[in-house]
């Protein structure tokens, strides 16, 4: 009886040295790239016990049973089960949870399997995105989608696209909504493309039905990109190019307009001739191509830093990035568009039940500009219509015409060429004696524009998410996006041609421009899958206000016409405006 107690006591040591002794060993990768992944959570199925990778992705855990199972849980990877059957080395490849970038779509409070949308609903990809190498989201989306129009407002650097999702609609209007990370904005030109990790254009009225009326134009929704977790990522982003205008757009040289003239001439005086056509029009050595004068080769260059990572329950990301693009027309000192841009999300897991997050921007963007539709036209219409006879620069006042000389000495004097609107380093602004009325020498007009435009931008706010139950969340956001632009501009005293009376008075305008909106949702989502039918629903409600305060005004006769006496308080007569709204 001793002896069987004895080797009972002998075999239950025995075992219990066995299970202690019995330990798994081995390495966690990534299967995208084969890189260690530190931070994994391994688990040992239906216990409380486990352990996770060092920064190598090595793990080692001392198992109770020999034929259990380990759990490998990561964010942003698929979580993974394997039996240990009895060995002591595995090693694992974890594959990413692209959280259905191929099967799911954004579709107003939530996502959804594309499979199960009726609706129209088209989607671009972050990797879609990023190789358009644009300075604008709205021109990554430019041939990507059917039905989807992109119509550059102007040329100008920076300037707004429009988006026409489908035609024009019934209010006459085009622009549709944006939505970036659950929260609306009025445009997108502030936010990098390359922050961006998809966009879902909502193009019919049953896609859109969630936001209303507001809706009909379409709906634009784009997700920002989010950390993956696990090991840290640093991305340098550079790209560098020149704009340049395609050659192709000719306009009469001298020898052509002064043969179309001389016909004309003829044509209304049939009893002239040839011969008196050319006293009319006499032959010029000046032939300016007033195209190429304002045309320019202009640099566009970006640059990006990111860095994403985090742990087995948070992850973030966060970039900067600045971007600068010259106007093709007047260069970097007429025309320029500026942004500095920086972007940070994160996501943590509090506990079992409850995530929480942040999603914040903050932008700053300069621009300059030149004037498009100014009552005297703009630069290129200027440089179409102009005559080629009419030299670009004079190099002499006494190549004025005695009519312009009488002009402007009768509002300036004697002394009226020192006017610095008539002059730059070139030279004196040359003016046309045969198109006259609106049209004045693009050269010019470029000279005397002086506008420019500085905005910043914040926007963004947290979220928090419970889930309750399987099949069964309830998340609350609030977001801000607020908004302070600043215009300033001035324009010198002026001649433009003997049609027009000089400009006695120079003049400077400044415009303060203040936006705040907040908006805060919270909804209940229910989605639970019951062998082949799934059901889905949403409830929740949601609040929004907004705020917008102007105060401009602008003084004329400056005391000194240069930007550092640009200002409404060095002009002897003053006017302002404010409103709210």
């Amino acid at each position: 009886m001793k002896k069987g107690l004895l080797l009972l006591l002998f075999m239950v040591l025995m075992s219990m040295a066995y299970a202690q002794q019995h330990n798994v060993t081995g390495k966690v990768t990534s299967a995208d790239d084969n890189t260690p992944l530190p931070g994994v959570s391994i688990a040992i199925k239906g216990t409380t016990s486990g352990t996770i990778t060092d920064i190598d992705g090595n793990y080692s855990l001392n198992v109770p049973d020999p034929i259990g199972t380990l759990i490998f849980i990561f964010v942003g990877m698929r979580t993974k089960e394997v039996p240990i059957d009895g060995q002591t080395t595995i090693d694992i490849a974890l594959e990413t949870d692209v959280m259905g970038v191929d099967e799911v779509v954004v579709v107003g409070y939530g996502v959804t399997k594309k499979s199960l949308v009726t609706g129209s609903i088209a989607k671009i990809d972050a990797e879609n995105i990023t190789q358009s190498r644009t300075t604008r989201v709205e021109n990554a989306l430019q041939g990507k989608t059917a039905g989807v129009l992109v119509q550059q407002s102007s040329g100008a650097p920076g300037a707004e696209q429009n988006i026409i999702i489908r035609g024009v609609g019934s209010d006459n209007a085009v622009r549709p909504i944006y939505v970036i990370d659950g929260m609306r904005t009025d445009g997108i030109d502030w936010l990098d493309p390359q922050d961006i990790q998809s966009i879902e254009i909502l193009k019919d009225a049953a896609s859109a039905a969630i936001y209303g009326t507001e809706g009909g134009n379409g709906v634009v929704l784009i997700t920002t990109k989010l950390g993956k977790g696990g090991k840290t990522n640093f991305a340098y982003d550079a790209s560098y190019g020149i704009q340049s205008v395609i050659p192709g757009f000719r306009v009469m040289d001298t020898e052509e307009y002064l043969a179309y003239y001389r016909t004309a001439y003829l044509n209304d005086n049939p009893r002239k001739t040839w011969e008196d056509a050319v006293e009319n029009y006499p032959d010029s050595e000046v032939n300016t191509d007033w195209l190429s004068q304002i045309f320019v080769a202009a640099p566009v260059e970006k640059h990006k830093i990111s860095v994403d990572g985090g742990s087995e329950k948070s992850a973030y990301y966060f970039s900067v990035s600045y971007t600068n693009q010259d106007g093709i027309i007047g260069g970097g000192d007429k025309s320029n568009y500026t942004r500095y841009a920086t972007k940070l999300n994160i996501d943590s897991k509090a506990t079992e039940w409850l995530n929480m997050g942040i999603r914040m921007s903050y932008s700053h963007t300069r621009t300059k500009g030149i004037s498009q539709n100014s009552v005297f036209g703009s630069v290129t219409n200027n440089a179409v219509v102009l005559d080629p006879t009419t030299p670009a620069y004079y190099q002499d006042i006494s190549e004025y015409s005695d009519r312009d000389v009488a002009n402007m000495s009768k509002v300036w004097g004697e002394d009226w060429y020192t006017n610095p609107s008539l002059f730059d380093e070139n030279g004196y602004f040359g003016i046309s004696q045969n198109v006259l009325n609106e049209i004045q020498n693009p050269l010019h007009q470029l000279h005397n524009d002086n506008d420019q435009s500085i905005n910043n931008k914040i926007f963004g706010g947290v979220y928090g998410e419970i889930q309750f139950f399987d099949g069964l969340s309830f998340r609350t956001t609030f977001d801000i996006d607020m908004a302070h632009n600043y215009n300033r501009g001035w324009n010198p005293r002026t001649y433009i041609n003997s049609m027009n009376s000089p400009s006695v008075r120079s003049r400077a305008f400044q415009e303060i421009n203040m936006y705040f909106t907040w908006q805060w949702e919270s909804y209940f989502t229910f989605n639970k899958q019951f062998g082949d039918h799934t059901v889905g629903a949403v409830l929740g409600t949601s609040a929004r206000e907004y705020w917008h305060e102007f105060l401009g005004g602008d003084g004329e006769d400056l005391i000194k016409e240069n930007d550092n006496y640009a200002w409404i308080n060095y002009g002897l007569y003053i006017d302002t405006l404010n409103n709210t709204s």
